[in-house]
Order: structure tokens, then sequence, then C-alpha cells
């Protein structure tokens, strides 16, 4: 408690001269595992974190994480949050075959504990996806898509908003990786089933504003070109899953250029503009 007091007043050497000395009690009385010693490491963990020492705090947080995962069931609570947060601090030093590993540990915990439909499982899944196709590994991603439908689908109808949640983030991951056959791919089977369930307003969103702004990982930065292929890709496929030439296309259409200005395709901004005013007169001709 001592060791928590000066953490919390960032003393951080006080601090940890206090937590190593409860670790040398520990030593004397011969506890190898116990939550009183995890919870030593965590917080010797927070103090090298909140110093920005972060491979010395990541030290002792998997030190933590080997203990609760001996000692208390995978879907304690405990051995979840502790896998998220390795995953987390791995992200700050870019260690990706670390992330991966913790958010899979994560999501093994949450799987057992909540329903896809928790933001807390979605988070770790999301991660998982994201940071699997950055390194390359197609083949994780798709075995955990495929758990979590599965996971869906015993509770169905109740999760079928909630798979196509799942869906429309593997199409963006793809889109975020450039693979643009496997995105435009999930987009169409997410549209399928909004149209199963007649959910008009679900089949439009996934190319709403507020969705089009695809996500970017910390550790791939893109180029111009790279920005601009997305937003091609996003209007390609916009056309070839939605109908055409009507007043929803001009006005996905018209909001593209602002997008492409951002990256200095002021000719590509200006054929887009003139095609949704093409399609804008037509209707007003049409009165």
């Amino acid at each position: 408690n001592i060791g928590s007091i000066y953490n919390d007043w960032g003393e951080y050497s006080r601090a940890l001269q206090y937590y190593n000395q409860a670790l040398t009690i520990f030593e004397n009385l011969k506890i190898e595992n116990s939550s009183f010693k995890a919870n030593v490491f965590k917080n010797i963990g927070i103090a090298y974190e909140r110093q920005k020492q972060y491979k010395t705090a990541l030290e002792y947080y998997t030190r933590v994480s080997k203990i609760y995962f001996q000692c208390l069931p995978v879907q304690h609570p405990y051995c979840a949050h502790i896998a998220t947060q390795i995953a987390q601090l791995s992200e700050k030093i870019l260690d990706s075959s670390i992330v991966c590993k913790y958010y899979c540990q994560a999501y093994d915990s949450y799987e057992k504990m909540l329903l896809p439909s928790d933001k807390q499982l979605q988070n770790v899944w999301e991660n998982i996806i994201r940071h699997s196709l950055a390194t390359n590994n197609e083949e994780q991603a798709m075995a955990y898509l495929n758990r979590v439908l599965e996971t869906c689908k015993r509770f169905s109808p109740q999760l079928n908003a909630t798979s196509q949640h799942y869906i429309q983030f593997m199409a963006q991951s793809f889109e975020n990786v450039l693979d643009f056959n496997k995105a435009l791919e999930y987009y169409r089977e997410c549209i399928r089933l909004s149209e199963l369930e007649m959910n008009t307003p679900m089949k439009y969103s996934i190319f709403s504003q507020r969705e089009f702004q695809h996500f970017m990982n910390d550790f791939d930065e893109k180029t111009y070109e790279e920005h601009i292929s997305i937003i091609e890709f996003k209007i390609s496929a916009y056309e070839k899953l939605f109908s055409c030439n009507d007043l929803k296309h001009a006005s996905f259409l018209s909001n593209m250029p602002n997008r492409l200005a951002e990256y200095e395709a002021d000719d590509l901004a200006y054929r887009y503009f003139q095609k949704a005013f093409e399609i804008l007169d037509f209707f007003q001709e049409q009165g």
C-alpha cells in the first residue's frame, strides 16, 4: 500500500523501493505464486510504464500473466485484463509477435465470459484481425472470424446484427491492407445478410460517412497513393454493390472529392464531383 501511494504521487523510485521490500518478504516466506505477489509485480510494471520504460514494464506484466494463468481459471477477468494490458503495451514497442499472442489469450478468456456483442470482446477480436493481417497471417485472421461467427450462430437470431459487424470489420481490415478482392467479398456478404434481415439502413451504412474513414494501424503509415487507391476502391465497390445513378449514389460521390483533395488528387476529385452533379441534374430535369 505504501508503494502504491508513492506510485500515484509519481515518486517512482520510492514506490519501487517498497515494492522490492514486499518481494523480499515473499522470497523469505518461499511464496512462489500468489495473487498478492502478482499484484506487486503488476504495480512495479505500472511504475515502469508510467516512466515510459516499456520493455521493463512488459517483463513484470509477463510475470503477472504467468501467475494468473497458473492459478486462476482462464475465464477469470484478471487473466483477460493482464493479457490485454500486455498486448497494448507491446503495441507501443512495436512487437507484433507478442501483440497477437496476448490478444489471442485475452480473447480465449473473454470468449468464456462474454457474448460476441460485448464491446470488450469485440475490441480484442478486432485487434487480433488487424495485427494478423498486418503481419500477413491471414490464416489466423480467418480462424478467429470463423470462431466468433460460430458463437454468434449459437445465439441466433439475436446476434445477426453482431455477425454483420464482424463481417464488415473483416472487409474493412482487408481494405486497410489493400487486399481489395477480399474486401469486396466480405462487403458483399455483409450486404447479403442485411438483405436477409430486410435491413436497408444497415445495407447502406457500410459506406456511410461514419464508416468511410478507414482506420489506420499505428505501425502502418500509408502513402498518398495508397490512400487514393482505397478511396477509388470504395467508389468502385459501391458501384458494384448498389444501384448506380440514383440520389444515394450522387450523395456518396459528392463526399469523395474532399477526401481525395486531402491527398492532392485534384483531377480525380473534380471527375467525381462532375459525375455527382450530372446525376443530380438528371433528376432535376425529371422533375
